[in-house]
């Protein structure tokens, strides 16, 4: 069956529909259509952004310049308004979901210049396409997902032949490129090898350091490290509002009061202490970050507090304005604001609506930060916090909207590094500890299962730390639970030959033609 681009939802013939792609309720029509029809979906061929005006948008060219300015006419638009590229992907998998008929299919996701692989073009607005495409089957069970990223040509039959030798191959790896006729394929490697020897910190003292989503777990937990260690001048910022501060006292009084109120009958000192902490943590976040920002003050660091939203662009303007009053100049941006939606955990009930939700603080928020404030300040690090969700679908089961999301910021900090920003990198947290947004996912299971292990704060600061001094665009912060860590069992990938070596991820997709080479290496954990 072909289904193709139109106004409206049509059946023209035995074997063709038309429908329209930005009508979520077509896509439920279509597989309502086949089944009724006595027909079972057996496998889908995605075409959608392999069409020659999805070979990168004016990036088939090499020039930086222009491949520049043409991702940044792109990615200004990128709004909860617009239509990203995954937005026709998800409605096909959404309605595939609500349909029960995903078991046994075999899906094969195909798109132009979405990959980074060596210096080649990218189209990075189509990374939350792949994000989301990975993520398929931890959702959809017993769902078979590969995708196949090409070059654009005008030979069809040329490109027909590739995709055919794809799905016609035994090949276990999710994710396979073409570029100049040589397929490359994921890999991982331990990174701390790059290190060079006796590397120096990658913090200024006394340096500003501007920390999205400041007061949640992690941002909190780079804070105190910076504030402690390196006296530095932080700007946190959080969609929380927070009262005028000469009001500050008035308001714990009266939270505090209320809290008393509350655990009157239970007034030991432990039940207080028990309240108070997850009061702060959940019922009363303006009581916690108000305690927050003054436990960070209380060693004499300065700390301002301003909150927004940094997916919308006034927000992030008022951020560049402050510090630049204030400051004068900015030396680091660590982006660490994200967003799960713990209400819709299956992909069948999970809307558009909620899906941009998502996406915003680490898609538009990534770009607005950058287009906003590291233009202007040039910080010597421009940090991305992404997440090993992104990398495997059994990682991310509830979370593909922020696999997504977490992708785009990977293919983002490869593209500004090929652009000659030095300091971008994006990092992909595991378990820290009971912080982050995996905490409050129920994929911790898989993770041990994988062979990890939860990280202590303090070993994740230091690993963190010693990251910023690696020359990768994007690296994955681990701990092994053994010394037999397989890092092909990361990324869902089977290890086909025991002796296979691993190549840094950050440098795109491995040359498949390296495998026969590698076999003298070692496999070794990140």
């Amino acid at each position: 069956f072909t289904v193709r681009s139109a106004s409206a939802f049509r059946q023209r013939d035995d074997h063709t529909f038309t429908l329209n792609p930005a009508q979520a309720d077509h896509y439920t029509q279509l597989f309502d259509g086949l089944a009724q029809a006595g027909h079972t979906v057996a496998g889908i061929v995605h075409l959608t952004n392999a069409g020659q005006g999805s070979r990168g948008e004016g990036q088939e060219t090499r020039d930086k310049g222009q491949q520049r300015k043409a991702l940044d006419s792109r990615l200004s638009t990128l709004d909860s308004s617009d239509s990203p590229p995954s937005d026709r992907l998800f409605h096909l998998a959404n309605a595939l979901a609500r349909s029960g008929r995903a078991a046994g299919c075999e899906f094969l996701l195909v798109t132009t210049a979405a990959q980074p692989v060596g210096t080649g073009p990218l189209a990075v607005e189509k990374a939350t396409l792949l994000g989301l495409g990975l993520a398929l089957p931890g959702d959809l069970k017993g769902l078979r997902y590969r995708a196949v990223d090409l070059e654009w040509s005008d030979d069809a039959a040329a490109m027909a032949e590739l995709l055919w030798r794809e799905l016609t191959s035994e090949d276990l790896e999710a994710e396979i490129a073409y570029r100049g006729g040589v397929r490359y394929g994921r890999a991982l490697e331990r990174a701390d090898r790059h290190i060079e020897p006796g590397h120096s910190t990658p913090w200024r003292t006394g340096g500003v350091y501007l920390i999205t989503g400041g007061c949640g777990g992690i941002g909190l937990a780079l804070a105190r490290h910076l504030a402690e260690r390196y006296q530095a001048q932080l700007v946190l910022t959080g969609r929380t509002a927070l009262p005028e501060e000469a009001a500050w006292d008035a308001y714990l009084k009266r939270h505090d009061s209320l809290a008393n109120d509350t655990i009157r009958e239970n007034a030991t000192q432990e039940a207080r202490d028990d309240y108070y902490s997850k009061s702060h943590a959940s019922s009363d976040p303006v009581a916690a970050r108000i305690r927050a920002v003054r436990e960070l003050r209380a060693p004499g660091a300065r700390v301002d507090y301003l909150a927004g939203d940094v997916a919308l662009v006034a927000h992030v303007r008022r951020l560049a304005g402050h510090i630049e009053a204030t400051h004068g100049r900015l030396d680091g941006i660590l982006h660490a604001a994200g967003v799960i939606d713990l209400k819709n955990l299956a992909l069948r009930t999970k809307t558009l609506e909620s899906f941009h939700h998502v996406l915003a603080p680490k898609v538009r928020g990534s770009w607005l930060l950058w287009e906003e404030l590291a233009k202007k300040f040039s910080p010597a690090h421009f940090v991305l916090f992404s997440s090993i969700g992104s990398l495997a679908a059994d990682l991310s089961a509830g979370q593909s909207d922020y696999a997504a999301a977490s992708r785009f910021q990977r293919h983002f900090a490869w593209y500004l590094r090929q652009q000659g920003v030095t300091g971008a990198r994006a990092v992909l947290l595991s378990e820290w500890g009971k912080l982050g947004m995996l905490a409050a996912t129920e994929v911790g299971p898989v993770v041990r299962r994988k062979g990890l292990a939860p990280m202590s704060e303090a070993t994740a600061l230091a690993a963190f730390e010693t990251a910023l001094a690696m020359p990768s665009d994007h690296l994955v912060l681990i701990q092994p639970s053994s010394a037999a860590f397989d890092p092909a069992a990361l990324i869902g990938q089977e290890s086909r030959d025991e002796g296979r070596g691993t190549r840094d991820e950050s440098q795109g997709t491995r040359d498949k033609s390296q495998e026969t080479r590698d076999k003298s290496q070692k496999h070794e954990a990140l």
